[in-house]
Protein backbone atom coordinates (compact mmCIF):
# COMPACT_ATOMS: atom_id res chain seq x y z
CA UNK A 1 0.00 0.00 0.00
CA UNK A 2 1.55 3.29 -0.97
CA UNK A 3 1.71 5.90 1.83
CA UNK A 4 -0.23 8.68 1.88
CA UNK A 5 0.77 12.54 1.21
CA UNK A 6 0.73 14.30 4.41
CA UNK A 7 -2.60 16.84 3.83
CA UNK A 8 -0.26 20.24 4.04
CA UNK A 9 2.11 18.90 0.80
CA UNK A 10 -1.49 18.37 -0.56
CA UNK A 11 -3.35 21.45 -0.06
CA UNK A 12 0.10 23.04 -0.86
CA UNK A 13 -0.29 21.37 -4.31
CA UNK A 14 -3.49 22.41 -4.81
CA UNK A 15 -2.70 25.82 -4.05
CA UNK A 16 0.11 25.90 -6.77
CA UNK A 17 -2.21 24.43 -9.31
CA UNK A 18 -4.55 26.85 -8.92
CA UNK A 19 -2.45 30.08 -8.77
CA UNK A 20 -0.71 28.66 -12.00
CA UNK A 21 -3.83 28.05 -13.96
CA UNK A 22 -5.47 31.41 -13.57
CA UNK A 23 -5.80 33.20 -16.66
CA UNK A 24 -2.67 35.64 -17.46
CA UNK A 25 -4.06 39.08 -17.24
CA UNK A 26 -2.70 42.09 -18.71
CA UNK A 27 -3.65 45.64 -17.44
CA UNK A 28 -1.75 47.58 -19.39
CA UNK A 29 -1.18 51.67 -19.15
CA UNK A 30 -1.21 52.40 -15.30
CA UNK A 31 2.02 54.50 -15.41
CA UNK A 32 3.21 56.39 -16.89
CA UNK A 33 7.07 57.84 -16.12
CA UNK A 34 10.37 59.11 -17.56
CA UNK A 35 13.98 57.51 -17.09
CA UNK A 36 17.09 58.68 -18.27
CA UNK A 37 20.24 57.40 -16.90
CA UNK A 38 22.91 54.34 -17.58
CA UNK A 39 22.06 50.50 -17.51
CA UNK A 40 25.48 48.38 -17.97
CA UNK A 41 26.15 44.42 -18.44
CA UNK A 42 28.75 43.15 -15.95
CA UNK A 43 30.30 39.27 -16.05
CA UNK A 44 29.55 37.40 -13.04
CA UNK A 45 30.69 33.91 -11.89
CA UNK A 46 27.96 31.34 -13.23
CA UNK A 47 27.69 29.74 -10.10
CA UNK A 48 26.76 33.05 -8.53
CA UNK A 49 23.99 33.73 -10.79
CA UNK A 50 22.16 30.36 -11.13
CA UNK A 51 22.02 30.30 -7.27
CA UNK A 52 20.74 33.48 -7.48
CA UNK A 53 17.92 32.12 -9.63
CA UNK A 54 17.85 29.23 -7.23
CA UNK A 55 16.94 30.82 -4.65
CA UNK A 56 14.56 33.15 -6.32
CA UNK A 57 12.27 29.82 -7.73
CA UNK A 58 12.96 27.62 -4.61
CA UNK A 59 12.21 24.96 -6.56
CA UNK A 60 9.21 26.16 -8.16
CA UNK A 61 8.79 25.09 -11.79
CA UNK A 62 8.57 28.14 -13.29
CA UNK A 63 8.93 29.30 -16.70
CA UNK A 64 12.10 31.44 -16.06
CA UNK A 65 15.50 31.13 -17.08
CA UNK A 66 18.60 33.06 -17.45
CA UNK A 67 19.15 35.33 -19.94
CA UNK A 68 22.20 33.98 -21.94
CA UNK A 69 24.04 36.32 -24.95
CA UNK A 70 23.27 35.07 -28.35
CA UNK A 71 26.00 32.72 -30.38
CA UNK A 72 27.43 35.70 -32.19
CA UNK A 73 27.86 37.82 -29.14
CA UNK A 74 31.06 36.75 -27.48
CA UNK A 75 31.17 38.93 -24.47
CA UNK A 76 32.52 36.60 -22.24
CA UNK A 77 33.07 32.73 -21.82
CA UNK A 78 29.16 31.46 -21.47
CA UNK A 79 30.74 28.45 -19.77
CA UNK A 80 32.22 30.39 -16.35
CA UNK A 81 29.71 33.21 -16.41
CA UNK A 82 26.63 34.94 -16.55
CA UNK A 83 25.77 38.16 -16.40
CA UNK A 84 24.11 41.29 -13.94
CA UNK A 85 23.15 44.23 -14.86
CA UNK A 86 23.31 47.76 -13.36
CA UNK A 87 22.22 50.97 -13.24
CA UNK A 88 21.55 54.75 -12.15
CA UNK A 89 18.69 56.84 -13.18
CA UNK A 90 16.80 59.86 -12.72
CA UNK A 91 13.21 58.91 -12.60
CA UNK A 92 10.05 61.07 -13.02
CA UNK A 93 6.96 59.44 -12.19
CA UNK A 94 3.87 61.94 -14.75
CA UNK A 95 1.06 59.19 -13.20
CA UNK A 96 1.63 60.82 -9.40
CA UNK A 97 1.59 63.96 -10.57
CA UNK A 98 -1.87 64.90 -9.89
CA UNK A 99 -1.48 64.09 -5.84
CA UNK A 100 -2.68 66.55 -3.07
CA UNK A 101 -0.21 69.23 -1.47
CA UNK A 102 -0.05 66.80 1.41
CA UNK A 103 0.85 63.61 -0.44
CA UNK A 104 3.47 65.93 -2.42
CA UNK A 105 4.69 66.34 0.76
CA UNK A 106 5.41 62.32 1.28
CA UNK A 107 5.22 61.10 -1.94
CA UNK A 108 8.72 61.32 -4.51
CA UNK A 109 8.14 62.08 -8.44
CA UNK A 110 11.16 62.88 -9.21
CA UNK A 111 14.15 61.29 -7.68
CA UNK A 112 17.53 59.17 -8.32
CA UNK A 113 17.91 55.42 -8.09
CA UNK A 114 20.26 52.75 -8.18
CA UNK A 115 19.44 48.93 -9.72
CA UNK A 116 20.98 46.28 -9.41
CA UNK A 117 19.01 42.98 -11.38
CA UNK A 118 19.46 39.86 -13.27
CA UNK A 119 18.69 39.39 -16.37
CA UNK A 120 15.43 36.76 -17.43
CA UNK A 121 14.04 35.20 -20.59
CA UNK A 122 10.01 34.23 -19.26
CA UNK A 123 7.27 33.27 -21.35
CA UNK A 124 10.17 34.06 -24.07
CA UNK A 125 9.76 37.61 -23.38
CA UNK A 126 12.98 39.12 -21.62
CA UNK A 127 13.01 41.00 -18.35
CA UNK A 128 14.47 41.22 -14.76
CA UNK A 129 14.32 40.30 -11.57
CA UNK A 130 14.88 43.48 -9.77
CA UNK A 131 17.85 42.29 -6.80
CA UNK A 132 18.35 45.66 -4.93
CA UNK A 133 17.28 49.05 -5.51
CA UNK A 134 18.84 51.83 -3.77
CA UNK A 135 17.80 55.66 -3.30
CA UNK A 136 18.86 58.90 -1.49
CA UNK A 137 15.24 60.67 -1.70
CA UNK A 138 13.60 61.90 1.48
CA UNK A 139 10.30 60.79 0.42
CA UNK A 140 8.75 57.67 -0.25
CA UNK A 141 9.30 56.25 -4.12
CA UNK A 142 6.83 54.19 -5.58
CA UNK A 143 8.97 52.72 -8.55
CA UNK A 144 6.52 52.33 -11.61
CA UNK A 145 8.96 49.48 -12.83
CA UNK A 146 9.16 47.95 -9.15
CA UNK A 147 6.65 45.28 -8.33
CA UNK A 148 6.78 45.95 -4.51
CA UNK A 149 7.82 49.13 -3.05
CA UNK A 150 8.77 48.34 0.37
CA UNK A 151 12.49 46.89 -1.78
CA UNK A 152 13.23 49.87 -1.90
CA UNK A 153 16.37 51.15 0.39
CA UNK A 154 16.82 54.38 1.40
CA UNK A 155 20.35 55.54 2.17
CA UNK A 156 21.56 58.88 3.41
CA UNK A 157 22.82 60.50 -0.14
CA UNK A 158 23.69 60.06 -3.96
CA UNK A 159 26.93 61.96 -4.90
CA UNK A 160 27.89 62.54 -8.38
CA UNK A 161 31.14 64.82 -9.93
CA UNK A 162 32.01 66.22 -13.15
CA UNK A 163 34.34 63.18 -13.98
CA UNK A 164 31.38 60.61 -14.02
CA UNK A 165 32.12 59.34 -10.12
CA UNK A 166 28.92 58.23 -8.69
CA UNK A 167 29.15 57.63 -5.08
CA UNK A 168 26.50 55.93 -2.93
CA UNK A 169 26.81 56.83 1.06
CA UNK A 170 25.41 55.08 3.77
CA UNK A 171 26.39 56.43 7.22
CA UNK A 172 30.52 55.26 6.53
CA UNK A 173 29.63 52.93 4.04
CA UNK A 174 29.82 53.62 0.25
CA UNK A 175 29.15 52.17 -3.26
CA UNK A 176 31.44 53.80 -6.03
CA UNK A 177 30.75 53.74 -9.76
CA UNK A 178 32.02 55.69 -12.63
CA UNK A 179 29.95 56.08 -15.88
CA UNK A 180 30.80 57.73 -19.08
CA UNK A 181 28.41 58.31 -22.58
CA UNK A 182 28.57 61.03 -24.82
CA UNK A 183 25.75 63.38 -24.07
CA UNK A 184 25.06 64.72 -27.29
CA UNK A 185 23.83 61.03 -28.52
CA UNK A 186 20.49 60.53 -29.88
CA UNK A 187 18.62 58.27 -31.99
CA UNK A 188 20.74 57.76 -34.23
CA UNK A 189 23.31 56.21 -32.57
CA UNK A 190 20.82 53.67 -31.48
CA UNK A 191 22.50 51.04 -33.86
CA UNK A 192 25.91 51.39 -31.81
CA UNK A 193 24.21 49.28 -29.22
CA UNK A 194 24.14 45.39 -29.34
CA UNK A 195 21.59 43.59 -30.46
CA UNK A 196 21.33 41.96 -26.95
CA UNK A 197 20.72 45.22 -25.07
CA UNK A 198 17.52 45.83 -27.64
CA UNK A 199 16.22 42.37 -25.92
CA UNK A 200 17.31 43.25 -22.66
CA UNK A 201 16.37 46.99 -21.81
CA UNK A 202 15.08 47.25 -25.29
CA UNK A 203 11.63 49.85 -26.18
CA UNK A 204 9.48 46.75 -23.88
CA UNK A 205 10.56 44.30 -20.96
CA UNK A 206 9.05 42.73 -17.88
CA UNK A 207 10.75 42.99 -14.25
CA UNK A 208 9.29 41.41 -11.07
CA UNK A 209 11.19 41.12 -7.51
CA UNK A 210 9.33 37.80 -7.09
CA UNK A 211 8.92 36.38 -4.50
CA UNK A 212 8.23 39.36 -2.56
CA UNK A 213 4.23 39.66 -2.53
CA UNK A 214 2.79 42.67 -5.06
CA UNK A 215 2.58 46.35 -3.70
CA UNK A 216 1.88 49.56 -5.39
CA UNK A 217 1.91 50.72 -2.11
CA UNK A 218 -1.93 51.58 -2.63
CA UNK A 219 -2.40 51.48 0.69
CA UNK A 220 -0.75 54.74 1.03
CA UNK A 221 -1.69 56.50 -1.92
CA UNK A 222 -5.35 55.38 -1.88
CA UNK A 223 -7.63 57.57 -4.37
CA UNK A 224 -4.95 59.47 -5.25
CA UNK A 225 -4.13 57.51 -8.30
CA UNK A 226 -6.19 55.91 -11.32
CA UNK A 227 -3.97 52.86 -11.07
CA UNK A 228 -5.02 52.13 -7.14
CA UNK A 229 -8.86 52.37 -8.16
CA UNK A 230 -8.05 49.64 -11.42
CA UNK A 231 -6.06 47.47 -9.26
CA UNK A 232 -8.69 47.46 -6.20
CA UNK A 233 -11.01 46.16 -9.11
CA UNK A 234 -9.09 43.35 -9.68
CA UNK A 235 -7.90 42.59 -6.23
CA UNK A 236 -9.01 39.22 -5.83
CA UNK A 237 -7.23 37.78 -9.00
CA UNK A 238 -4.54 39.53 -7.84
CA UNK A 239 -4.55 37.67 -4.56
CA UNK A 240 -4.24 34.88 -6.08
CA UNK A 241 -1.89 35.21 -8.17
CA UNK A 242 0.54 36.70 -4.90
CA UNK A 243 3.87 36.87 -5.43
CA UNK A 244 3.57 35.59 -9.33
CA UNK A 245 3.26 39.18 -10.92
CA UNK A 246 5.41 41.40 -13.11
CA UNK A 247 5.48 45.02 -14.35
CA UNK A 248 5.68 45.36 -18.02
CA UNK A 249 6.86 48.50 -19.48
CA UNK A 250 6.70 49.88 -23.07
CA UNK A 251 7.88 52.84 -24.55
CA UNK A 252 5.95 55.79 -26.12
CA UNK A 253 7.47 58.28 -28.83
CA UNK A 254 10.51 59.41 -26.93
CA UNK A 255 13.24 57.24 -26.70
CA UNK A 256 17.71 58.11 -27.08
CA UNK A 257 20.15 56.15 -26.48
CA UNK A 258 24.03 55.59 -27.05
CA UNK A 259 26.76 53.35 -25.80
CA UNK A 260 28.03 53.87 -22.53
CA UNK A 261 30.02 52.47 -19.98
CA UNK A 262 30.00 51.90 -16.34
CA UNK A 263 32.06 50.86 -13.78
CA UNK A 264 31.90 49.07 -10.26
CA UNK A 265 34.78 50.57 -8.39
CA UNK A 266 34.28 50.14 -4.55
CA UNK A 267 31.82 48.80 -2.77
CA UNK A 268 31.58 48.08 1.58
CA UNK A 269 29.38 47.79 4.52
CA UNK A 270 25.71 48.38 3.83
CA UNK A 271 26.17 48.15 0.62
CA UNK A 272 28.60 44.91 0.69
CA UNK A 273 25.72 42.85 2.70
CA UNK A 274 23.05 44.12 0.50
CA UNK A 275 25.24 42.89 -2.61
CA UNK A 276 27.01 40.16 -1.13
CA UNK A 277 27.49 38.19 -4.95
CA UNK A 278 28.97 41.55 -6.50
CA UNK A 279 32.67 42.05 -6.54
CA UNK A 280 34.95 45.12 -6.86
CA UNK A 281 36.26 46.58 -9.07
CA UNK A 282 34.78 45.62 -12.23
CA UNK A 283 34.18 46.89 -15.74
CA UNK A 284 30.74 46.86 -17.84
CA UNK A 285 31.57 44.60 -20.78
CA UNK A 286 28.90 47.01 -22.72
CA UNK A 287 26.22 49.57 -21.23
CA UNK A 288 24.22 52.55 -22.99
CA UNK A 289 22.86 55.80 -21.58
CA UNK A 290 18.54 55.93 -22.06
CA UNK A 291 16.70 59.22 -22.27
CA UNK A 292 13.17 57.43 -22.46
CA UNK A 293 9.52 58.00 -21.50
CA UNK A 294 7.73 54.58 -20.47
CA UNK A 295 3.92 53.47 -20.38
CA UNK A 296 4.11 50.60 -17.52
CA UNK A 297 1.29 48.35 -16.45
CA UNK A 298 1.46 44.90 -14.64
CA UNK A 299 0.91 40.60 -15.96
CA UNK A 300 -0.35 38.36 -13.20
CA UNK A 301 0.07 35.74 -13.35
CA UNK A 302 3.67 36.33 -14.76
CA UNK A 303 5.04 32.73 -14.61
CA UNK A 304 3.20 29.73 -16.11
Amino acid sequence: MAPKRPVLVTLVLLWLKVVYSLEQKHLNDLREFRIRGVVSRIAVSRRVVEDLLANITRGYDLDLCLFKPGNNENLYDKTLFRELAIGYYVIHDHTLNGLSCKMKERVATSYRLSAVSMPIVRGGQHGFVLLALFTDSDKDVFLPSSTNHNHIMYIDEIEETEDGTITLRHGDDIMVMNVQYNDTCGDNQSQNVGEDFDKLSGKQFTATEYPLPFDWGCDILGDNVDFCDILKQNKKELEEAGSNVCTEMTTSSHSERCPATMGLQEITGFFRTALPFLSAPVESFEGEWIDREHGGGIIFPCFN
